[in-house]
């Protein structure tokens, strides 16, 4: 699982989502379900150049601050997702209806 997270972070979510995919049949549902949670959001690499280009554009001299930002923002963005996932993980009832699935 923390590889798949990593992959999140370093590539992208749809990468990170397809070697979920293979690897589903080898969890517990509920480890499923809090890894899908944990993938869900902005928080990789690509996601920061693009919040850097593009609040740069609309204020060019702070570009150096913005950068000086983005790093940490990536980080709290992680954190945010595997707060969402322990959240999930919480709510999780394995074997009947859950408030995960809608139901």
């Amino acid at each position: 699982i923390s590889r798949i997270i990593g992959e999140r972070v370093i590539v992208t979510e749809v990468v990170a989502y397809k070697h979920l995919a293979t690897e589903l049949e080898k969890l517990e549902p509920r480890s499923a379900v809090i890894t899908a949670y944990a993938l869900c959001g902005f928080a990789h690499f690509a996601s920061m150049a693009i919040f850097v280009g593009g609040i740069s554009a609309l204020a060019p001299d702070r570009t150096r601050d913005i950068a000086g930002v983005a790093v940490r923002t990536l980080l709290a963005a992680t954190l945010a997702c595997l707060v969402t996932a322990c959240v999930a993980g919480t709510f999780y009832t394995e074997g009947r209806a859950s408030i995960l699935f809608g139901e």
